[in-house]
């Protein structure tokens, strides 16, 4: 079987246009991450996927489900998840929540191309709608997006929207607190510049033309590198994100290595091994 997969040079000029028309605060994120997506210079999904599909697909078996995704960038966990449920010949239903639109426009996309049955509602993770009743919730680098202070507030909402005997599957990643003081913020301008290079690069061997000048691209990565609101915060150990979901009452089924991830690749490959990725699985909602 053929799996379905991102058309991502459309992605990349599709949702640079649509950030553009409806971000706000996250405009250049969401703008930036297909590019850099396409240029290999994230790991994300691509990095994740080997690990993580064949955990999705067991989870996901045979039987029709309701799989929502708490947030996503672009089409990428979309796409993942969908191809790892093709597994069990099953149709599922899909939601995508976000509290930002512009990603729905990628989900739809790939989903109106591959007969994916998919809803998109926008909402915040911390008020997170408990009338989904998802049989599985799946979210990918998620919480080193929330404030530390509220990820304990999201883990909760998430476990109200969750069906019957449903589960929650969330990736994340792992480093010490002065990771990202020792690796980039030390010298954000030479990793703004290696980036830039890259993305260009890349971009001009696949012959994909960007959806802005030069100059934007330079001062957008710029702006990404430099603005904390940007970065994520990984959890420091796997034991606080355990501590984390236990509190709230989730019972951990499952922690997983998903490998390395890394800020900066090059040639496709991790240049510089930022943080190492865990999956973990919750027990069943009683």
């Amino acid at each position: 079987m053929t799996l379905p997969v991102e058309e991502l040079d459309t992605l990349a000029q599709r949702q640079y246009a649509s950030a553009a028309r409806q971000c706000g605060t996250c405009r250049v994120y969401h703008a930036l991450w297909p590019i850099v997506r396409v240029a290999r210079q994230v790991g994300g999904v691509e990095a994740d996927e080997p690990f993580l599909g064949p955990l999705l697909a067991q989870l996901i078996g045979s039987t029709p489900r309701h799989i929502v995704l708490a947030g996503s960038a672009d089409s990428g966990v979309l796409a993942l998840v969908h191809r790892a449920s093709l597994a069990g010949g099953a149709a599922h239903r899909f939601t995508v929540v976000d509290r930002c639109t512009t990603p729905f426009d990628a989900c739809r996309f790939h989903a109106e191309r591959h007969g994916i049955r998919l809803d998109t509602l926008q909402a915040d993770l911390r008020q997170f709608p408990r009338e989904l009743q998802a049989d599985i919730i799946v979210g990918h680098s998620v919480l080193p997006f929330l404030p530390i202070e509220d990820r304990r507030r999201a883990l909760a909402s998430l476990r109200e929207g969750l069906a019957r005997g449903g589960r929650v599957v969330l990736s994340a990643r792992v480093a010490p607190a002065d990771r990202d003081r020792e690796e980039h913020t030390r010298h954000p301008g030479q990793w703004a510049a290696a980036l830039f290079e890259s993305v260009q690069a890349r971009m001009r061997e696949r012959g994909v033309p960007l959806p802005c000048s030069d100059e934007e691209l330079d001062a957008m990565i710029r702006l990404w590198v430099a603005s904390d609101k940007f970065q994520v915060v990984p959890h420091e150990e796997e034991d606080v994100l355990k501590e984390d979901l236990r509190a709230v009452g989730f019972e951990v089924e499952r922690v997983l290595p998903v490998g390395d991830a890394s800020e900066f690749m090059k040639d496709g490959r991790i240049s510089v091994t930022a943080k190492k990725g865990i999956v973990v699985v919750t027990g069943p909602k009683p």
